[in-house]
């Protein structure tokens, strides 16, 4: 049976598309927002869970 490998070097030189580097920057950008967005929300919902605002909590959380 033939074996896969896989590295570094493998997969960059699949890549499909060459980003450019101000716009990769951008779209980091956005990701590092809407993962620091998702842990204040979650972070508010446990908040409300604990001071007895259960139903907003979960609005917040879903």
């Amino acid at each position: 049976m033939k074996s896969l490998t896989c590295s570094y070097s493998n997969l960059h030189s699949l890549s499909p598309i060459s980003l450019d580097p101000k716009l990769t920057k951008l779209l980091n950008d956005q990701i590092n927002n809407e993962m620091a967005f998702s842990y204040s929300y979650l972070a508010m919902s446990a908040w409300f869970e604990q001071t007895l605002y259960s139903g907003f909590a979960s609005w917040i959380y879903n």
